[in-house]
């Protein structure tokens, strides 16, 4: 069973409709069929929201019965994006002139439209300015620019 007609099976067990689903995570029904057509696939904040509202697990949520676990990968592979990416912005913070390099890679890489989009943006905004604070001391430092000496 693919991850559509679990999801369909799922939602069917409580007596659910997509109406009533799509109200409940404040969404479109159309966005619900979409998810049960493997059309698209839910934001790991939605399958948060499906696993309380389906009284499941996660790992109930993601698992299939049956054969495909390509979307169960897939789902599993934006998870590990999403940590991913957090785990670099805090690197980043601790090695400043390489963070300077590596934001713009990080924003380009995690450009897809979803709830954490805007935080990874700003706190790589942050990331970015700190690096460049921290990397031109450091270049003032080297260059002992700014500093006077006394000669005999």
């Amino acid at each position: 069973m693919d991850f559509g007609n679990h999801l369909k099976q799922l939602r069917k067990k409580l007596n659910l409709s997509q109406k009533n689903v799509a109200d409940e995570l404040h969404l479109t029904r159309q966005a619900i069929s979409q998810w049960e057509n493997n059309k698209t696939y839910p934001d790991v904040e939605k399958l948060y929201q499906l696993s309380q509202l389906y009284q499941c697990d996660l790992e109930e949520l993601l698992s299939e019965s049956k054969g495909d676990s390509r979307t169960s990968a897939k789902l599993s592979s934006q998870l590990n994006m999403n940590l991913f990416v957090v785990l670099g912005m805090i690197l980043q913070g601790f090695i400043a002139p390489v963070g300077m390099l590596t934001i713009p890679l990080f924003v380009w890489q995690f450009k897809q439209k979803n709830k954490l989009n805007k935080a990874i943006i700003i706190l790589c905004s942050i990331v970015f300015l700190y690096n460049a604070v921290v990397t031109l001391s450091l270049i003032l430092d080297a260059t002992n620019w700014g500093t006077t000496s006394i000669s005999n």
